[in-house]
């Protein structure tokens, strides 16, 4: 998952390294990482943000839901428990 949050991440160039930030594509909510690598920034990340499995956007946690043990944002767990009649 760090992989496909990688891709979300936005750099910002400070005098002394790199922070990374990423956006919830729902809320708008943001996450800030401190100096580090890209690739630790992404793992970071993943602690506080997911990709739906369905949309592929990247959601933090409290736009998350779980349907059936898939994870999936709160738009498509919507859309899968109308389409499966669950609540």
């Amino acid at each position: 998952m760090e992989k496909l949050l990688n891709d979300y991440l936005v750099e910002q160039q400070t005098e002394t390294g790199n922070r990374y930030s990423l956006t919830c594509t729902l809320c708008g909510r943001v996450w800030k990482s401190r100096e580090m690598s890209r690739e630790a920034a992404a793992k970071e990340a993943g602690e506080q943000s997911h990709i739906c499995h369905f949309c592929g956007r990247a959601v933090c946690k409290q736009c998350l839901d779980d349907v059936e043990g898939i994870q999936l944002c709160v738009r498509c767990a919507a859309k899968l428990r109308a389409k499966l009649d669950i609540k």
